[in-house]
């Protein structure tokens, strides 16, 4: 689940560029489980395995809006509803206002991520409190035991 929403920001932003550049949004995913395939051997990308997946759904004969959907019900995360429902919607009205609702859903998505690694950065600066207190008395002992030492 971390890795999804982690890959998150980078899979929306590239749905976005590939529509911007004129591609439909059925063929923005097949371009990107294309590339995946591709370069699948480098690592395995939860996010990129999903797209495949619905791509071969959509090869498979299920409508866009219903591979869409499914694809938001498999990851089990809020933004992966909500990028389905933006790309449903996209699919059922055209690409008219689509690319501005995707493009604030990047930017959005890019937020939280900042605020994710954010946290993450002050729960591992909290993890690290207390080897560094250990630290700091391990120090402190051994500087105290040559002083004590001499006044005696």
């Amino acid at each position: 689940m971390e890795q999804l929403e982690r890959e998150y920001p980078q899979l929306v932003s590239r749905v976005v560029m590939l529509m911007g550049a004129g591609m439909t949004v059925s063929g923005a995913f097949r371009k990107i489980a294309g590339d995946y395939k591709c370069r699948k051997k480098e690592k395995k990308q939860l996010s990129y395995e999903e797209v495949t997946i619905t791509c071969h759904e959509l090869d498979s004969g299920i409508s866009e809006g219903n591979a869409y959907r499914n694809m938001g019900v498999r990851c089990r995360l809020p933004c992966y509803a909500r990028f389905a429902s933006l790309l449903i919607q996209c699919v059922k009205r055209g690409s008219g206002g689509c690319r501005e609702a995707l493009w604030e859903e990047a930017s959005q998505s890019l937020r939280e991520r900042k605020a994710l690694a954010k946290r993450l950065g002050e729960e591992a600066g909290t993890k690290l409190l207390f080897p560094m207190i250990l630290m700091l008395v391990f120090v402190m002992v051994i500087i105290m035991i040559p002083a004590f030492t001499t006044f005696t």
